[in-house]
């Protein structure tokens, strides 16, 4: 796509309009060649201002979920609570990324959307990522302004992320029974990894989990929004595949052809998140928020445990009698040496991942690989970086740097907002006392599907890389131990 090209696309009356139909009341974004955003925060306020934009060397667009009050006024210094008093709502924008194709996304599309109806839903806009995706969005205005008495528009990210949880809880078995009847090869790859944790979590037996078959191993439905979460702008260029992220009606989803999208057969003849009625969600909403409710009490089950090994599986992990935990003291650099020397055999015994640092040399062959930059799976690695080195003993100031040089080293970077957002979320709402692990190495969705897996003796022995790091230290101070006890 040439610079003359897109200047064209951008400059159609038709497209311009929906473009700045969107951007009232939010951060708008530009993006270059290459994936650089532009600076933020900014907004377009003219028609105008879009033409400036791609005068300027700006390809695509993208825009904030969240409306505001005047979105100059964001900062990344900004306290909760100064960007709940800018914030006057938000959309409901679900974003599907489909690792099994496009037609796979389809079907999560579907039914989505049809879950979405269950719920009282009547106005929902789809359209094409540009890739091998959808968005799927509910206007802010289909909202009801008050939940338990409180602003809707201050419970942010807090209730979509409920939502979206409760729609994907909702379509998961029949999704995973049509993506085996597209394709059965993507059943291996829906085999849930944590059976055992789901069997203490949901109060099921192993037998009733074990054979459990999770879709979402094979395609996301983004849930883990940070606040000015970004997304593509309707009728703005993947920069990827210079397709558009055209919208569509809703009830041709399963006859969608990215075909439609090249920039010459668009007409600009959709909106996008501009049709509601009031309270329309106000269902959806409802149970949604009842379905959190009662998760909880099932996550919550491990408090009354009795049995320590059965509790540390929501949030430690341990092999041959070693268990990385927060919930108990550190051990000296001797009890660990005797953990090592004991084996199995004996009661676990543990210590704070957090205080004990691995360093990178210790660091496993998958997080080696992700560290020396990827061209692939740049989302889900940030997700892994983050609570491995976390679970490393790492703090934020230190993840952050981390996160940073690795950007560079990737074929091409993240948007920075990208993972700044999401290192912001996990810090702000990191539960103390409890560990987030990364992936297990099982998950089909990660390691081996961005091709970063290539185990080495201690691998096989370990169920998450966490444990490697650990596991090769106590192995290195243990040799270290009997070697001092050698005679000279």
């Amino acid at each position: 796509m040439t610079p003359a090209e897109i200047r064209a696309y951008y400059s159609r009356p038709e497209i311009a309009k929906r473009i700045f139909e969107m951007c009232k009341d939010r951060e708008v974004v530009p993006v270059f060649l290459g994936g650089i955003y532009g600076t933020r925060p900014n907004s377009v306020q003219f028609p105008g201002d879009i033409i400036h934009f791609v005068k300027n060397g700006a390809v695509a667009f993208h825009c904030s979920v969240e409306h505001w009050k005047n979105p100059q006024m964001l900062s990344n210094d900004l306290k909760r609570a100064d960007l709940d008093k800018l914030r006057t709502g938000w959309d409901l924008v679900l974003d599907i990324d489909s690792d099994a194709g496009i037609d796979a996304a389809k079907i999560t599309a579907k039914l989505l959307i049809e879950e979405m109806r269950k719920n009282g839903v009547k106005n929902i806009s789809v359209k094409f990522s540009g890739r091998r995706g959808f968005h799927i969005g509910v206007a802010s205005g289909a909202f009801p302004k008050e939940v338990n008495l409180n602003d809707i528009s201050k419970n942010f990210p807090e209730i979509p992320q409920k939502i979206a949880f409760y729609l994907c809880e909702k379509i998961k078995p029949e999704l995973a029974k049509k993506l085996i009847a597209l394709d059965p090869m993507l059943e291996e790859r829906m085999r849930s990894d944590n059976a055992e944790e789901r069997s203490i979590r949901d109060g099921a037996t192993m037998k009733e989990v074990s054979g459990e078959l999770n879709p979402y191993n094979v395609l996301d439905v983004e849930q883990n929004w940070s606040v000015r979460h970004l997304f593509r702008m309707p009728y703005a260029f993947n920069d990827k595949t210079w397709n558009v992220s055209l919208p569509f009606d809703p009830a041709r989803i399963m006859e969608f052809s990215p075909d439609e999208a090249k920039p010459q057969d668009v007409k600009g003849d959709i909106e996008f998140l501009q049709k509601f009625e009031e309270n329309e969600c106000e269902m959806l909403v409802r149970n949604a928020l009842e379905f959190a409710v009662e998760m909880k009490p099932k996550s919550a089950i491990l408090k009354g445990k009795k049995d320590e090994k059965k509790e540390g599986l929501m949030r430690a992990i341990y092999e041959d009698g070693v268990m990385i935990s927060d919930s108990r003291p550190e051990a000296t650099q001797e009890e660990l040496g005797e953990i090592m020397r004991s084996g199995a055999s004996k009661e676990p015994k543990a210590f704070s991942a957090h205080n004990i640092k691995v360093p990178e040399e210790n660091f496993p062959p998958c997080i080696k690989k992700i560290l020396g930059g990827i061209a692939d799976g740049r989302k889900r690695a940030v997700f892994i970086l983050i609570n491995f080195l976390r679970t490393s003993g790492y703090n934020w100031d230190e993840i952050d740097e981390k996160l940073a040089a690795w950007n560079e080293k990737n074929p091409e970077q993240l948007p920075e907002a990208y993972w700044k957002g999401q290192l912001g979320y996990a810090k702000t709402h990191e539960i103390p006392e409890q560990n987030k692990l990364p992936p297990n190495c099982d998950n089909a969705g990660y390691y081996k599907d961005i091709k970063i897996c290539a185990p080495d003796g201690i691998c096989d022995k370990i169920k998450n890389p966490v444990s490697y790091g650990t596991r090769k230290m106590l192995m290195d101070k243990a040799r270290g131990i009997n070697n001092r006890r050698k005679p000279s």
